[in-house]
């Protein structure tokens, strides 16, 4: 069997080698981290801690882009992210 790996444009590849840790991508890999998290919340019927942490989440989301834009730390790894602001 083949393995299927996504093509990947070379400036996508370059950016997911050269990961910038900055306070913008921190708040990025927040929500990574949020998202089983939220499921299991939903799951478990725990809908205020849900709400809260999907709170953070959208809260984690506007705060990024400013935190980059303020600071010029717009990377080429935020830029994966932010396509379909674009």
């Amino acid at each position: 069997m083949r393995h299927l790996q996504p093509h990947l444009p070379h400036e996508q590849q370059t950016a997911l080698r050269t990961v910038q840790i900055n306070l913008a991508n921190l708040l990025t890999g927040f929500r990574f981290v949020a998202a089983p998290g939220l499921l299991w919340l939903a799951w478990q019927g725990h809908g205020i801690a849900f709400m809260i942490l999907l709170a953070i989440a959208f809260l984690t989301d506007l705060l990024d882009g400013l935190a980059a834009r303020l600071t010029g730390q717009v990377s080429q790894f935020a830029l994966l992210w932010t396509v379909g602001r674009m």
